[in-house]
């Protein structure tokens, strides 16, 4: 994550996501200047793991971007992805952008969180994952943008 972001400060910012759609298969970069968005200053860290301070962070700064392991996503198919931690320990292979938090009408904490799989996976290309275990490690590796 720390590469993608000094290269998006690097290039002079970040285009959107209909200028440069989720394709599913390794190519090579599209990235156009004149269809830059929003222009990314730096990045900070929550600086904890904790969750609840994850959250007051996301509340008081937006979107966060953290790295997780989601290779048992593979297997989601909507609701609260809550799996034991020997089925999802950290492991970071994916990046993905926590957007929101809620509880279930059974009690369940969660982050809604945006993937970048396409708009049809999943819950319109978002999915739900347990919050206050660090389930998959979500919690580990936790930044927000700073954008101009």
């Amino acid at each position: 994550m720390d590469s993608a972001f000094n290269y998006l400060i690097q290039a002079g910012g970040i285009v959107s996501h209909n200028s440069y759609p989720f394709q599913g298969y390794q190519g090579y970069c599209r990235f156009n200047r004149n269809s830059i968005v929003a222009r990314l200053t730096g990045y900070t860290s929550a600086g904890s793991t904790d969750e609840n301070v994850i959250m007051a962070y996301l509340y008081t700064t937006g979107p966060l971007y953290v790295t997780m392991n989601a290779s048992s996503l593979q297997y989601y198919q909507g609701g609260v992805f809550n799996v034991g931690y020997n089925y999802c320990p950290y492991g970071p292979n994916h990046g993905v952008t926590i957007v929101g938090y809620g509880t279930t009408n059974t009690g369940i904490n969660y982050w809604t969180v945006k993937n970048f799989w396409g708009p049809n996976w999943r819950e319109a290309g978002y999915f739900r994952i347990a919050r206050g275990n660090g389930l998959c490690g979500i919690n580990q590796y936790v930044v927000s943008a700073t954008i101009a």
